[in-house]
């Protein structure tokens, strides 16, 4: 379950609490303190069950959803998924279940997307395995380039797949690219097989949002959001995972989206939640669009305009404290506790549209600045086929 002890770096990624030396923006600050800065991997590695030392959004959801319910509601899960590697995954993003109010419906909307991709946490790995190694640009390559023997197909409770999504989900958990890249078992095999689902519930892709902003309200749709029938419930966190797949009405997975929203009905039912009057299905909607209200948001570092922030995608996220100095060229700098300025953890959510103007690509801007295929999801049907 736990990491090798070579892999907890406390200086890793945006740690909650920690003083930032990087240049971000107010947008930026707001979406790290309110939903994407981690816990150091050393104190994720100390959560247990019941343990009176556990973060605070680990006793919350412990309260709400014990161990004798993860055994109920997953009796025929893979071995590898335990109650200890769930908490650990939770403990790791504070922000999630930091309060009460939403928990319960954070947690059935995740279970409904776990049902979906792996049948209930059954299915550990893909059924059907490939390579995924993506090499059409030339910036992917040079960024997360696929290992000699090693594939990146879906792995851990949402099923992560291919080498970007690897390549950025280590970078967030450690700090460097290469960890996931030279040893992906490990989204299988420890916490990281529940972290990498809580990293992609968290991190918002613009044009979409995170999981986490549309569920907790911090997510505003705008006009152009209304116009493509985008609005806050399920049916939206259907279609930030897998698009036109399963959403709109040329989907090429007809049953897709149906599927994950009688999962939701049921989760919801047996932890709680009142879903009447949510928006359940995406067949209606059109996807996330740069006029969207999460459309502009300057969330990666451009190394083609001297590392300014950029509403495009690039392999260095301003999310990620580091990303900053390696898209300058230079190794990150991890400043020492004693000199840290704190800030409390995620409590409440805090809106995280953008006040800074949208920075349009340049047409001149080599493709190692191209925009990075939105992360990709597997859903049962990929697995089972």
């Amino acid at each position: 379950d736990a990491l090798p002890i070579s892999f907890n770096s406390s200086c890793a990624g945006s740690i909650c609490g920690k003083f930032s030396s990087e240049p971000i923006s107010m947008e930026v600050k707001k979406i790290r303190d309110s939903a994407t800065c981690t816990l150091n991997n050393e104190d994720v590695q100390r959560i247990l069950p019941s343990d009176p030392g556990n973060p605070t959004n680990v006793k919350n959801v412990e309260k709400l959803f014990p161990e004798s319910k993860f055994e109920v509601f997953f009796p025929n899960r893979d071995s590898a998924y335990t109650y200890t590697n769930f908490l650990r995954a939770i403990g790791k993003y504070p922000a999630i279940c930091a309060g009460a109010k939403f928990c319960s419906k954070i947690l059935a909307n995740m279970f409904a997307h776990f049902q979906q991709e792996t049948a209930g946490l059954v299915y550990q790995e893909e059924i059907n395995k490939s390579p995924y190694c993506a090499d059409w640009s030339d910036w992917i390559k040079y960024s997360y380039p696929c290992k000699s023997g090693k594939m990146y197909y879906g792995r851990g409770a949402k099923q992560l797949s291919w080498n970007y999504n690897y390549g950025a989900f280590s970078t967030a958990m450690f700090g460097d690219p290469d960890i996931l890249l030279e040893d992906p078992d490990l989204v299988a095999t420890t916490w990281l097989n529940f972290a990498s689902a809580m990293w992609f519930f968290v991190t918002p892709q613009p044009p979409k949002p995170s999981m986490l902003q549309v569920i907790d309200g911090s997510w505003k749709p705008n006009g152009a959001d209304s116009a493509a029938n985008l609005q806050s419930g399920f049916g939206a966190t259907t279609m930030i995972i897998n698009g036109d797949l399963e959403c709109g009405a040329n989907r090429t997975n007809p049953t897709g989206a149906d599927n994950r929203a009688a999962y939701y009905k049921d989760y919801a039912g047996r932890l709680g939640v009142d879903i009447i009057g949510e928006n359940l299905l995406c067949s209606d909607s059109g996807p996330f669009s740069s006029e969207g209200s999460a459309g502009k948001g300057s969330l990666y570092w451009g190394p083609n305009t001297g590392c300014s922030l950029v509403t495009w995608q690039t392999a260095y996220s301003a999310l990620v404290e580091g990303d900053y100095a390696r898209c300058k060229g230079e190794e990150p700098t991890c400043i020492p506790d004693s000199q840290q300025t704190t800030s409390p953890s995620p409590t409440t959510s805090t809106s995280t549209t953008s006040s800074a103007p949208t920075i349009a690509p340049d047409s001149s801007v080599s493709t190692l600045t191209a925009s990075l295929p939105t992360l990709q999801i597997l859903t049962l049907v990929q697995l089972v086929w």
